[in-house]
């Protein structure tokens, strides 16, 4: 469950649910951009992961762009309060497009 709440909440465009137009990652605004800050964006989605209350930790975290379709891959790791950890291979890489 926690790993698809964490796939569910990086996929959430910023703007994008209804009933609160300041849920989501910023992928417009501040990540699919031409320069963007690599530092920024990576703190953005770690931080992203790290309000899920079962998360404790994000050891690994990486975001490649497509500079030509400027879609966007991330691939992470993190430890869960029980002590595992959560893959996003186990559910597929999140790939914004």
């Amino acid at each position: 469950a926690t790993a698809q709440e964490l796939h569910s909440r990086l996929l959430l465009f910023r703007g994008s649910f209804f009933a609160d137009l300041r849920e989501g990652i910023p992928w417009f605004q501040d990540i699919l951009i031409k320069g963007y800050a690599t530092g920024r964006v990576r703190q953005i989605l770690r931080d992203a992961i790290l309000t899920h209350p079962e998360i404790v930790d994000v050891p690994s975290l990486t975001l490649t762009v497509d500079p030509i379709t400027r879609a966007g891959t991330v691939t992470f790791e993190a430890r869960t309060l029980a002590g595992s950890t959560i893959r996003s291979e186990d559910f597929g890489p999140v790939l914004v497009a």
